[in-house]
């Protein structure tokens, strides 16, 4: 099927299909090249936003923003909106220090087509480029609820910032309840405590601290 697809690379879709193959298979300069040569023949539809994103995917990963941006606005030119959450995903990213309003609206529009992953990213330009900690409150407080693991970690730094260091607490140890039974929250609690040991080892003192004692002389499990 291969061998195929390469003599009939005059035909656009086994170049888009070309191009995929290279992309799964991380061959990035492949898969610039057949979508590329894609892109000569069909730019302006549906399939055309399609390779837009993969390419556009490709060269954020290269680090080669300036042409990563155009074929993400490319594909958002040639599809619907949630068809294209990926390309505004990767925007918000590209814009995060640059232009960070741009950034907050390309991570809502993702938000608000439910891409879980963009709610962190709105929490924490929120507060730390915008200063708005309500809202930075709700959109880890949303995250949290959806399970997802960066809200938690921004959270606790949130909550730090407030001096709510009860707060931080208990968040610390939802994030050690998930590591029990997931890998992911393993390495994420892994890669938490290490980045914030200081601020980790001083919320606990503190909660030693004010939490109350028993008759019995134990301290209330937190």
């Amino acid at each position: 099927h291969l061998q195929k697809l390469y003599k009939s690379e005059d035909n656009a879709l086994s170049m888009k299909l070309l191009g995929d193959l290279a992309f799964n298979g991380n061959n990035s300069q492949a898969s610039i090249k057949f979508y590329n040569k894609f892109l000569t023949v069909e730019n302006a539809t549906p399939l055309a936003a399609e390779v837009y994103k993969s390419l556009g995917e490709v060269l954020f990963k290269l680090a080669r923003f300036e042409e990563a941006e155009e074929c993400f606005l490319q594909c958002i030119r040639n599809c619907k909106t949630q068809e294209s959450v990926k390309a505004y995903y990767y925007l918000g990213q590209i814009y995060t220090v640059s232009d960070p309003t741009k950034s907050k609206q390309c991570f809502e529009i993702c938000a608000s087509e439910g891409f879980v992953e963009s709610l962190s990213l709105l929490g924490f330009l929120e507060m730390n480029y915008f200063g708005d900690m309500v809202k930075s409150c709700e959109w880890f407080k949303l995250g949290k609820e959806l399970g997802d693991l960066k809200c938690y970690i921004g959270y606790f730094d949130l909550q730090w910032e407030l001096k709510d260091y009860r707060e931080c607490m208990f968040t610390y140890k939802s994030i050690q309840d998930m590591a029990k039974t997931s890998e992911n929250a393993t390495k994420a609690l892994q890669t938490f405590e290490e980045s914030r040991q200081s601020k980790i080892k001083s919320v606990l003192d503190l909660n030693k601290e004010y939490t109350p004692v028993s008759a019995t002389g134990d301290r209330w499990s937190v």
